[in-house]
């Protein structure tokens, strides 16, 4: 149980750590849905969009914004295949769908690698469509061409995907959408407003305050969207908690194993102290006799521990082989850390032994009060 804990907690650790392709810290989100009875019309969706940027790019204490159908580690996440210039009736590899508003790359950090992001001059529906690919994505649509100037559908994720063919005019870096221990998300995006379909269901606004406080960046875009619409429910959290709550299942196993592994180690130091006191009983006349020809007793105090760490290491070397035998079941559970990790094991002896040595030194402390006398008179 102690090494199942180190090594769950190391994967945990080592999951944060990943790269998610965006930029985790001081962004907000809040996410809500509209009526579909106040909102009848997909373009009623996109004026609704319009008015919300443009109250927020009034705002000077937002430093950037993006509004989207879905946002990372979140709901509202699609994946659909698309259709591809060339060969109209072919489809590839699925990607994940995200419509989104001009600022959505610059509030999240990720790259533009080639072409150019969204702009206001994309937010017509009756202008010409455009579209952003992930390197990832373009690689699997595209290998080995250029992607820019190629043109694409959304496939079935539009209720008039197949009808509008889309222009891609950059590629930005990959990011991950589901989860920070797969691979990249090969995504693709299409502009919010000319797009509005799958928003209906539910949209985010990812947003940055000046000063860097996602706190501040939430309140001023749940107060934003409470002036235009007042009565919506509103979901609030920080980047950092949606990715946190990512590996909340994997934290959960770690307090579990966790608690095993304290309740585990805690029996161990009482059952070797039980022993070890046993032992000092049994042999108490010979301590005794030893101590009366002159023996010291930090020399019995000694013979008593290592006798308790001959037992742990015995332990520790049928245990050793029992986690090398099983690490094979739980290998495709961890990431960042194997099941034979040297360090973890090599930790967990080491605990077991300070265990030991602590639970052994009370008995071995007593057998050094042996009164030699009174030992050696007994039967």
């Amino acid at each position: 149980s102690s090494a199942a804990s180190d090594v769950y907690k190391r994967q945990v650790q080592e999951i944060l750590a990943v790269d998610a392709g965006f930029e985790i810290d001081g962004l907000a989100t809040v996410s809500t849905q509209l009526s579909g009875q106040r909102y009848p019309e997909l373009t009623s969706y996109s004026d609704f969009y319009r008015g919300l940027a443009e109250r927020l790019e009034a705002r000077p204490d937002i430093e950037s914004f993006g509004i989207s159908n879905a946002l990372p580690f979140g709901s509202g996440l699609a994946t659909g295949s698309v259709n591809l210039s060339g060969d109209p009736e072919a489809f590839v590899a699925p990607g994940t769908y995200v419509a989104v508003s001009p600022g959505y790359f610059e509030t999240l950090g990720i790259d533009v690698l080639r072409g150019r992001a969204f702009t206001d001059a994309d937010r017509d529906p009756e202008g010409e469509h455009v579209a952003i690919v992930s390197r990832r994505w373009s690689e699997r649509a595209w290998p080995g061409e250029d992607p820019i100037g190629k043109t694409m559908t959304s496939g079935g994720m539009d209720n008039y995907g197949n009808l509008r063919w889309a222009t891609v005019v950059g590629v930005v870096d990959d990011a991950r959408y589901y989860s920070l221990t797969g691979e990249t998300s090969p995504a693709y995006y299409f502009p919010l407003y000319q797009r509005p379909f799958r928003s209906q269901y539910g949209f985010h606004v990812a947003a940055r305050a000046v000063g860097g406080e996602a706190g501040d960046a939430a309140e001023i875009v749940r107060g934003v969207i409470a002036e235009l619409e007042p009565t919506v429910p509103m979901a609030v959290r920080t980047m950092r908690d949606r990715v946190s709550g990512s590996v909340a299942e994997r934290q959960f196993v770690l307090g579990v194993l966790g608690a095993f592994a304290v309740l585990a180690l805690v029996l161990a130091g009482v059952g070797i102290y039980g022993v070890v006191a046993w032992h000092v009983a049994s042999r108490e006349r010979e301590m005794g006799i030893r101590l009366a020809l002159g023996e010291t007793p930090g020399s019995v105090r000694a013979a008593v521990v290592r006798h308790a760490l001959t037992m742990v290491v015995g332990g520790l070397l049928v245990g050793t082989i029992g986690a090398l035998l099983a690490g094979r079941m739980v290998r495709s559970f961890l990431f960042g850390v194997t099941p034979t990790d040297p360090w973890t094991l090599g930790g967990v002896a080491l605990v077991l032994c300070a265990t030991a040595v602590g639970a052994a030194w009370l008995p071995a402390l007593r057998a050094t009060r042996v009164d030699p006398i009174q030992a050696m008179r007994a039967d």
